[in-house]
Parts: C-alpha cells; sequence; structure tokens
C-alpha cells in the first residue's frame, strides 16, 4: 500500500509502498518529498490565516502546538529600503564598468570582443536595475 512515511533517523518524508505486515517500506520505492511535504503544510498554515494573527494546531495524544503566526511588520523591508540598496548595487556597477573601460583601452586587439561582450552584459544589468527602481 502507498503511504507517507517519515523515516525517523533521517527526519525524511516519503512517498513508498509500505508493507502492512512488517510496517517496512520498500527501499526501491520510496521517494522524498520532504520538501514538497513541507511546503504544503506551511501554505496550508497560511490559508487558514484569513483575518488572523495566529494559527494552531495539536495532534491528539502529544504534548505539542503547532503554531503559526504573522511576522512583526518591522521585520520586513520597505520600498525604500530596497530600492536604496539597488542603488548602491547600480552604483558600483557604474564604477565596475568605468575600470573596466579604462582596461579595454590597454588590452589586445585579440580581446577586445570578449571585454565589448563583457561591457554590454553589464551596462544591460544597470539598465535593468534602472527600470525596476521606477
Amino acid at each position: 500500500m502507498k503511504r507517507l512515511v517519515l523515516a525517523p533517523l533521517s527526519n525524511t518524508i516519503y512517498y513508498a509502498t509500505v508493507n502492512e505486515k512488517s510496517h517496512t517500506m520498500k527501499p526501491n520505492t520510496r521517494i522524498d518529498i520532504t520538501d514538497n511535504a513541507v511546503a504544503c503544510v506551511f501554505e496550508w498554515f497560511m490559508n487558514q490565516m484569513e483575518g488572523k494573527e495566529e494559527f494552531s494546531i495539536c495532534y491528539p495524544s502529544t504534548g505539542f502546538e503547532l503554531v503559526m503566526r504573522r511576522k512583526d511588520a518591522t521585520n520586513h523591508p520597505t520600498v525604500d529600503s530596497i530600492l536604496a540598496v539597488n542603488e548602491l548595487k547600480k552604483n558600483a556597477l557604474l564604477e565596475l564598468i568605468e575600470r573596466f573601460k579604462d582596461t579595454y583601452k590597454y588590452c589586445s586587439l585579440a580581446h577586445k570582443p570578449d571585454f565589448e561582450q563583457i561591457l554590454s552584459t553589464l551596462y544591460s544589468i544597470v539598465y535593468q536595475m534602472e527600470g525596476e527602481n521606477k
């Protein structure tokens, strides 16, 4: 029978064929779904948060409670702080371009196409960053 199984030693969630008599999984049929399972449960929790600051569940016969609560708004970056960081990155790229242009003057003819390609790429990154900041 196919089931979800937690392997306690590795803390891995598998989708596997399980022998109902011995309660063991057949190793050649198991698929590691840990990341997908955790992501699904996280999304399920977020859906339960509609209009709430906190949501919790308790599993029967355990002494544990699983709680999701909204993060404090002060932990989220503001648009202005993101734009400021992007402006710093853009300025650093522009400085790099200027240094690259100085080096380009002295490079051999064989390397000029490579330098031109790199400069073109750097300029296109700056252009994209300017578009994102608008």
